[in-house]
Order: C-alpha cells, then sequence, then structure tokens
C-alpha cells in the first residue's frame, strides 16, 4: 500500500511555514490575490527547503473557480467572496493562461471548481478535459 501524500490546508504565513516544514504537500486556501499566492508559495517552499530530511517535490494546490460561456464573468464574480478564493472567467485560452501563471508562482496542482449555478456540469468537465488541458501541455 503508497501512503498518500499528507497535504496541509494553510493560510496564514505560521501555517504556510508549518505546512512547508512538514507536509509532503499544501493546499492554499483563502488566497485572494495573485500577490497572496505567489508569497504562500515562496513561504512553503523555503520551509520544504529548510527540511534537512526533504526529498522530492512539495506540491502546492490552490483552487480556481471557473465558469465559461455566457454570463460566465457574473458567475464567477458572485462566487469568488463565497469561498474567498480566486476565478477566471472567459474560453480555453483564458483559464488555461490563468493556470500558467499560478504555475509560474509555484503551484504544482490547480482544481478547477465549477461554479453553484453551471448550467451544465457535464459539458464544462468535457471542456476542461478537451479545451483547457491540451493548453497546459504545450
Amino acid at each position: 500500500l503508497v501512503p498518500p501524500a499528507l497535504m496541509i490546508g494553510a493560510v496564514g504565513p505560521k501555517s504556510l511555514h508549518l505546512a512547508g516544514a512538514v507536509g509532503d504537500g499544501t493546499l492554499l486556501a483563502g488566497a485572494r490575490t495573485e500577490d497572496e499566492v505567489r508569497a504562500a508559495c515562496t513561504v512553503t517552499s523555503k520551509a520544504k527547503a529548510d527540511r534537512s530530511s526533504a526529498s522530492g517535490i512539495h506540491d502546492i494546490g490552490i483552487g480556481l473557480i471557473a465558469a465559461t460561456g455566457a454570463n460566465a464573468e457574473e458567475r464567477v464574480a458572485a462566487e469568488v467572496p463565497r469561498w474567498e478564493g480566486i476565478g477566471v472567467a472567459g474560453d480555453a485560452e483564458t483559464i488555461a493562461a490563468s493556470v500558467l501563471r499560478l504555475a509560474s508562482f509555484g503551484v504544482t496542482a490547480v482544481i478547477i471548481q465549477p461554479t453553484e449555478d453551471e448550467p451544465d456540469l457535464e459539458a464544462f468537465v468535457g471542456f476542461l478535459g478537451t479545451e483547457v488541458r491540451p493548453l497546459l501541455r504545450r
């Protein structure tokens, strides 16, 4: 049996440092701006690098609220405050660019969350797999 990775949810500098120091990965909770994401990645990665027994990659994950199609911007704007997170609305290129920008800060996993009022969940998930995902693999 392969042991699962221990991902630790963290928000502030102290919890981010502790997550980097003891966890296999960190789930960024409550990061609302790119600057907050960048700073959180820096704190967590530094704590991981400071561990004497550190080995492998310390995954850093974040949720990204996303929508496409009609009223996408309004739907994301309504959803973001509920989750105190970040969001993106637009076509496949716009969503992929947002994911890649997060990766440039040190994020290694992005969890796409549809809006609560997503009109066609199956189509949205299909869109992510067939249109967004290939743009991340260039």
